[in-house]
């Protein structure tokens, strides 16, 4: 280890004393809420997504799994400081329906009831008379679980924007009765007594292309009118994966060598496919791994951490992605492969073979190059001393032409 490094060690081992985050504060793959300091800011798909909440129609998400879509959603409507309620569909498929989903939800919520009591009056049966004290319980019109769930979100927003959210839509494209269900949800927004509560909605998933999940419905026609679907959530530049892993490591203490960055940037871009999810898995065991060797930051350490982080996704399912490749990182030595040059196939031809006589010709031979070029410097030569023997001849002549 050469001085450099052990320097780096000490000075990263002394700043991650300083500072009290663990890599677990910082490195977030599964977290539900928004982790500020690791947000990376997608402008476009921000301004898409408050332009669509803005408008009438309602809105899909769609993205990769791990992509960000809902911290995604979620940094977009804190910063409107809007209300929402998330409704996951992948509880609806257990449950049977979207509308359990809603109830469950509700569940807490406390039944309206109204009671209202009569006076007292007389009664005669066969002649018998007496009282007569009337109690009588009416409970409000039965309403579906969804204008209930709209009435909930606007209640708790109160005046501010109401947003309802139904996330992991990919899980009902196969199932006919949810996807019926899901599309009458759409069309009610338009009802008056929905339509009253004015709140978004707002479908996420990782998939998208409702016409071909509704190829069958009837309605198709209705939906493509309500429906707006936002570009899709990409997967992060290889300058979004930098600013992450670098900020990350920076909230930690830690700095990767300016020499180090590119080989160890886009090692972690490469293994991890630029999936935000991947990163902040990646990102986490490499802090641990780093912290717990109190070792320097060089790509050596690279394949060590590949190994872990290969080791957690074992019995994981990674999502129409190819095999997840480790490039193998070269030492230090520079070697020198040598160069296999495979021999080309060239058409063959039938040539009849004849030996041509030679034939002694009078005509110069052309010189080779560096030979002519040595010619063409002595004539050179020559040229400038006949000319320097000129001018002096005649400088001596008018000397002495002048003298005598």
């Amino acid at each position: 280890m050469t001085f450099r490094d052990q320097f780096s060690a000490l000075r990263d081992r002394f700043l991650t004393k300083q500072n009290s985050k663990q890599p677990e504060d910082v490195f977030t793959p599964r977290a539900a809420k928004v982790n500020p300091i690791m947000y990376v800011d997608r402008p476009d798909l921000e301004r898409a997504l408050q332009s669509g909440l803005n408008g009438s129609l309602t809105l899909v998400i769609h993205g990769e799994s791990g992509c960000g879509k809902s911290w995604l959603y979620k940094k977009v409507l804190s910063d409107l400081r809007a209300h929402y309620i998330v409704g996951n569909l992948a509880k609806a498929v257990s449950m049977g329906s979207i509308g359990a989903e809603f109830d469950n939800i509700l569940a807490n919520r406390p039944r309206k009831k109204e009671e209202r009591r009569g006076g007292e009056g007389s009664i005669g049966v066969l002649g018998n008379t007496g009282t007569l004290t009337r109690e009588e319980t009416l409970e409000y019109g039965k309403r579906n679980s969804f204008e209930l769930i709209l009435e909930e979100c606007r209640r708790q927003a109160g005046r501010a924007r109401a947003v309802l959210v139904l996330d992991n839509w990919e899980q009902i494209v196969d199932k006919p009765e949810l996807l019926k269900e899901l599309a009458s949800f759409i069309i009610l927004l338009d009802d008056e007594r929905c339509a009253k509560h004015e709140v978004k909605l707002v479908i996420v998933g990782a998939t998208s292309e409702f016409q071909r999940y509704y190829a069958g419905n009837p309605h198709i026609l209705t939906l493509e009118n309500r429906l707006l679907e936002l570009s899709e959530v990409p997967r992060f530049t290889l300058q979004q994966c930098e600013k992450l892993i670098m900020h990350g490591f920076s909230e930690l203490g830690l700095q990767i060598p300016d020499e180090y960055r590119p080989i160890i940037i886009n090692h972690i871009a490469s293994v991890t496919h630029r999936v935000p999810q991947y990163l902040h898995e990646y990102g986490l065991e490499f802090s641990r791994l780093v912290i717990e060797k109190n070792a320097p930051i060089i790509p050596a350490l690279l394949l060590e951490v590949d190994q872990q982080w290969r080791r957690q996704l074992q019995g994981k399912e990674v999502l129409d992605r190819d095999e997840l490749l480790v490039p193998q990182v070269e030492p230090q030595e520079s070697r020198v492969e040598p160069q296999v040059v495979e021999p080309r196939v060239v058409e063959s031809r039938v040539v009849e073979s004849r030996v041509e006589p030679r034939v002694e010709t009078d005509a110069p031979r052309v010189l080779s190059r560096p030979l002519g070029r040595a010619y063409r410097f002595l004539g050179c030569l020559l040229a400038k001393i006949v000319l320097a023997a000129l001018v002096g001849y005649l400088l001596v002549y008018f000397y002495f032409l002048v003298i005598f």
